[in-house]
């Protein structure tokens, strides 16, 4: 339990202790790997695509 608790103690130091860029590369570390990027990035393109042909058809029926 204690070495636990010690365990604990110092990841918790040694983070306080990183730099803002290594605090920041730590936090994204889930974002590392390709697929999930693949989420945001399709929901920004089709978002960016229904813009297009909305203001298309706008244009079209004007």
């Amino acid at each position: 339990m204690e070495d636990r608790k010690v365990e604990a103690l110092l990841n918790e130091v040694e983070f306080k202790l990183l730099s803002r860029k290594e605090k920041l590369f730590d936090m994204l570390q889930p974002f590392r790997t390709h697929t999930i990027w693949v989420i945001p990035v399709s929901v920004i393109s089709v978002m960016v695509t229904l813009y297009t042909l909305f203001i298309w058809a706008a244009l079209w029926v004007e």
